[in-house]
């Protein structure tokens, strides 16, 4: 492995004040075990090559490994990328992966200043995937709590063609569309149109639906519609980890109260 130097580089935006980089990394690795921010000060630097432009991002090693297994066998084991301390995304996009160091740094993709109303639902999901295939477990719940944020703000959820061509039946983001859908209404009804363009195409898609659809039918209780108060349904939490406080308020909400 190449020697340890200073690091050198721009941080993102939103942690370029002591509070926000310690607020990040603690948020970070508060299932991991401790990690010290002075361990950043000598690390070694890996850059992460994206797409066809091969654009280049900058990130401390000690903080890639700590987040995901995949980065430390990655980096701490016998391939050319540990040699290299770079690994190749070709097939990532450079906005994807500029969220995730967003996050490495700053515990959040909602940069300062934005909202979660800046977040198109595409990027989301393709933020998911993405620690999904990467072993991201925290950055996975981060991004179905916005997800649910933003569905609340603007009263619809994702398209189905967005969640079930992109990723596989074991993805929570699945049963978070559909519980919405199930629960909520907020499936149009022109999306059952054949001649409509947004015209409903996965048979997955419709046969999780129709399951939701009938438990929704056969409940005793109607199922919880706040799905902030209930996202750790849809999270992913290592054993022993409590479950997150129903009662700990929307931010969004919060914010408008205040």
């Amino acid at each position: 492995m190449p020697k340890r130097k200073s690091s050198g580089i721009s941080l993102p935006k939103n942690t370029t004040s002591e509070s926000n980089l310690t607020t990040g990394v603690a948020s970070l690795h508060s299932h991991r075990g401790a990690f010290k921010l002075s361990k950043l000060l000598d690390d070694t630097i890996v850059t992460l090559i994206v797409g066809k432009k091969r654009r280049a991002f900058k990130i401390h090693h000690d903080l890639l490994c700590s987040a995901s297994d995949y980065f430390k066998a990655a980096l701490d084991g016998k391939f050319k990328e540990a040699e290299e301390q770079q690994i190749e995304f070709s097939e990532e996009k450079s906005d994807v992966v500029g969220c995730f160091q967003l996050w490495l740094y700053s515990g959040s993709i909602i940069d300062d200043g934005e909202s979660v109303m800046a977040l198109e639902f595409p990027l989301l999901i393709g933020i998911y995937a993405f620690a999904e295939s990467h072993l991201l477990a925290a950055l996975q719940n981060h991004v179905i709590d916005l997800i649910i944020r933003k569905a609340a703000k603007i009263h619809a959820i994702p398209k189905e063609s967005m969640i079930y061509s992109g990723t596989v039946a074991s993805f929570r983001l699945r049963k978070l569309v559909i519980d919405m859908t199930a629960r909520t209404g907020l499936l149009n009804i022109w999306q059952w149109d054949v001649g409509s363009e947004d015209f409903i195409s996965s048979k997955d898609y419709l046969i999780d639906l129709v399951k939701a659809l009938y438990i929704e039918k056969i409940a005793v209780c109607p199922q919880e519609q706040n799905f902030w108060r209930i996202r750790c349904d849809y999270h992913i939490h290592g054993e022993g980890e409590p479950r997150c406080s129903e009662e700990t308020p929307n931010p969004d909400k919060a914010t408008t109260a205040s």
